[in-house]
């Protein structure tokens, strides 16, 4: 619940997509009480098999392959960031 509660993509969603299936003149509370308990029953089993899988992934991973990654995921940034200013520019 705590990682649902720092994520800013959850944040938005129950912002400014849940309210709209809220009915204003039923009692607004307990609508949107459901409907979080909804979102954590349908994202839990998500997250809990992200959290297996990339546990197990951590015993797999040598520190030389993630650094490998990171300069990998540090590279594409750079460049989607160059084609950005590119773009702008032109």
């Amino acid at each position: 619940m705590s990682l649902q509660a720092s994520n800013p993509k959850n944040l938005a969603i129950f912002v400014a997509i849940i309210p709209q299936f809220i009915d204003p003149a039923g009692q607004v509370v307990g609508q949107m009480v459901v409907l979080g308990i909804i979102s954590v029953v349908v994202e839990l089993p998500v997250l809990v098999a992200y959290t297996l899988a990339f546990s197990t992934l951590a015993w797999v991973i040598t520190a030389s392959a993630i650094l490998w990654l990171e300069a990998a995921a540090g590279g594409v940034l750079v460049m989607l960031g160059g084609a950005l200013a590119w773009q702008r520019r032109t």
